[in-house]
């Protein structure tokens, strides 16, 4: 059972973006940890949100509606209750993973199927629900950019694919200065980046000044793949949860700290 002071004065530097920073940083506060908060990862409206309006005015023709992200869904449901306060009853839902699946809870919009192990869309490729599916028509509600894997695969099976697209991420414009002073006072123990987009951006705003610093302090990332990253930049103290849930997160900051204190 995780007690009330498993992270007691643990320096958490949590860069996620809104609000899955503020999630996670309640969390990390209610265990006696230190939260400081920079997101690395802006997330605004698309560009151009015609495909969106486009799925949420055909809604009913699809039949499997696949969601990327938490993101995602904060910036789809609103628009598609415009146009239907009720989902069409033979629609599917989908997700990459647990934190997306509670946001469309959230909106009582209830999942019929998501990976359990691991949160990514390789794994979502593996389920029994998307193998069959020459013909169907599927809609990826998704930002900007991104891998390009759920798509392809999807269009490789003969499905029929429109990428309805929400929002776009942006690294965002900060004085980093006074986080500087703070990381080297000592006042950031472990960092957190939970996408490879956050790392990188993380990496271009701390510069060479915070890429020193980087060196001697833990970062936490959520797969393997960023772990990897992680090794090429030089890192060494490198602490990989299970995924990206807060649940996760957190029981890998307990485990670190335990570890480091023997």
């Amino acid at each position: 059972m995780i007690q009330q002071a498993e992270l007691e004065n643990c320096k958490v530097l949590v860069t996620r973006p809104e609000p899955q920073a503020k999630d996670l940083a309640r969390h990390i506060q209610a265990l006696g940890g230190i939260p400081v908060l920079l997101p690395c990862i802006i997330i605004t409206p698309a560009h151009d949100l015609q495909s969106l309006i486009q799925a949420a005015e055909t809604l009913n023709s699809f039949d499997i509606a696949i969601f990327i992200s938490p993101n995602a869904v904060d910036k789809v449901v609103p628009v598609l209750k415009k146009y239907w306060p009720v989902l069409p009853k033979h629609l599917k839902i989908a997700c990459v993973g647990e934190g997306t699946a509670r946001t469309l809870a959230n909106y009582q919009i209830t999942v019929d199927f998501y990976p359990k192990a691991h949160f990514n869309s390789e794994e979502l490729l593996t389920l029994p629900e998307l193998q069959n599916i020459a013909g169907k028509h599927i809609v990826l509600f998704k930002g900007e950019g991104g891998k390009p894997l759920l798509a392809d695969t999807l269009q490789q099976r003969g499905a029929n694919i429109h990428k309805a697209i929400a929002y776009r991420r942006s690294c965002p414009e900060i004085d980093i200065e006074p986080l500087l002073t703070r990381w080297q006072n000592a006042e950031i123990e472990i960092i957190v980046s939970t996408s490879q987009e956050a790392l990188d951006n993380f990496i271009r705003l701390i510069g060479k000044r915070g890429e020193m610093l980087l060196q001697h302090t833990a970062l936490l990332v959520i797969s393997p793949a960023m772990e990897q990253a992680a090794k090429q930049l030089g890192l060494n103290k490198i602490i990989l949860a299970e995924n990206a849930t807060d649940q996760a997160i957190i029981a890998a900051l307990i485990q670190y700290r335990k570890q480091l204190n023997g």
